[in-house]
C-alpha cells in the first residue's frame, strides 16, 4: 500500500511521520526528505521551491518578466485520504505556461478578461496574463483562495500592477451555474497541470475530475467568440493525457492539431496542441518534461 508511514531511528526513539518533505521548523533530529508522501511519490522533487522556513517567501523566475516572484508553499498534510494539497505547491508546469502568455500578442478588445483553472498557491499564468492586460480571476477550492490571495497581492505589488488586476475565488468545476465575479465571459482561460491524477484515485475518480475540467473549458469557450483556452502540463503517465485528450475532450466536440513549440522561441521545451471547438473558441494545451 502507497498510504503508509516509515519508521526511522532517532537519539530520542523510533519516530513516525506520514510527510515525504523536510521540515526543519519541526525541530526533528532527522531528515525526512527520503519518506514517502502517500500523494507525492517524489518527495520534495515535486516542489518548484524546498524550503526550510515557511514563513519565508521564495522567488520564482518566469522567463519575460521583469522580476522575479514571490509564492509561499503550504506544504502540511493532514494525513487522510481524501486530503487534496496539490492545490497547495507551486507546479513547474506553471511557470511554463506563464511563458508561453507573455508571448502572446496583445488583445485588442477593450474588456479583456481570463480565468485561470486550479490555481493553487502560485497563480504564475493569472499574473502573467495581468502583465499583458488583462483582468483575471484566479480559482480553485475554497480552502487555497485565502493563500493565492496573499501570494497574489505580493506579486501585484512586485510588479507595479494594480491590487484589482488578479482576483482569487473559489470554484467547483463541476458547478457550471454560478457566475464567477459576477462575470462568465472570458477571453482566454488558463490551467497548469490541472490534468492529474492522485496517488490512489480510482478510474472513476480521476474520469470525474476530467470530465468536469472538460465540461468547464467547453461551456466557457462558447460563451465568448475566439476565445481560448491554454493548458500545460507535466507529462507524467500518458495513459492519463491519452484518455483526456482521445476520449473525454471529444465528447464536448473539440479537436486539435500540433504546434512546433520551437517556433515561439521559448527557453522551454514541450508540445503544444491547438484545439479547435464548433468553429467558436479554441484550446491550447502544453505538455513538456522538465
Amino acid at each position: 500500500c502507497l498510504l503508509c508511514v516509515v519508521a526511522m531511528y532517532s537519539a530520542g526513539g523510533w519516530l513516525l511521520h506520514p510527510s515525504g518533505l523536510k521540515d526543519e521548523s519541526s525541530k526533528r533530529g532527522y531528515d525526512t526528505s527520503l519518506i514517502v508522501h502517500p500523494l507525492y511519490p517524489y518527495g520534495q522533487l515535486q516542489f518548484v521551491m524546498q524550503e526550510k522556513q515557511y514563513d519565508r517567501f521564495q522567488e520564482v523566475h518566469v522567463p519575460g518578466l521583469p522580476v522575479p516572484l514571490v509564492f509561499l508553499q503550504d506544504q502540511s498534510w493532514r494525513g487522510g485520504r481524501t486530503d487534496d494539497t496539490t492545490g497547495g505547491v507551486v507546479w513547474p508546469a506553471s511557470i511554463f505556461l506563464a511563458a508561453y502568455i507573455l508571448t502572446l500578442q496583445p488583445s485588442r478588445r477593450d474588456s479583456r478578461k481570463a480565468l485561470e483553472l486550479g490555481s493553487g498557491v502560485g497563480p504564475i499564468p493569472s499574473l502573467a496574463a495581468a502583465w499583458m492586460g488583462y483582468e483575471t480571476v484566479a480559482t480553485d477550492r475554497a480552502s487555497v483562495v485565502s493563500k493565492a490571495a496573499r501570494n497574489t497581492a505580493a506579486n501585484l505589488k512586485r510588479l507595479g500592477l494594480h491590487p484589482n488586476c488578479v482576483r482569487c475565488t473559489a470554484l467547483d468545476w463541476g458547478n457550471i451555474a454560478p457566475k464567477i465575479g459576477g462575470e462568465e465571459q472570458y477571453e482566454i482561460l488558463l490551467g497548469a497541470d490541472v490534468i492529474y491524477a492522485r496517488v490512489g484515485d480510482t478510474d472513476e475518480e480521476i474520469f470525474s475530475v476530467h470530465n468536469s475540467l472538460a465540461k468547464r473549458i467547453s461551456i466557457s469557450l462558447s460563451r465568448t467568440v475566439n476565445a481560448k483556452a491554454i493548458l500545460s502540463w507535466k507529462t507524467r503517465r500518458r495513459g492519463l493525457e491519452e484518455r483526456f485528450l482521445n476520449q473525454i475532450l471529444p465528447r464536448y466536440s473539440l479537436s486539435y492539431e500540433s504546434i512546433d513549440l520551437r517556433q515561439l522561441n521559448l527557453p522551454l521545451e514541450g508540445r503544444l496542441l491547438e484545439f479547435q471547438m464548433s468553429g467558436l473558441g479554441r484550446l491550447i494545451l502544453i505538455s513538456h518534461n522538465l
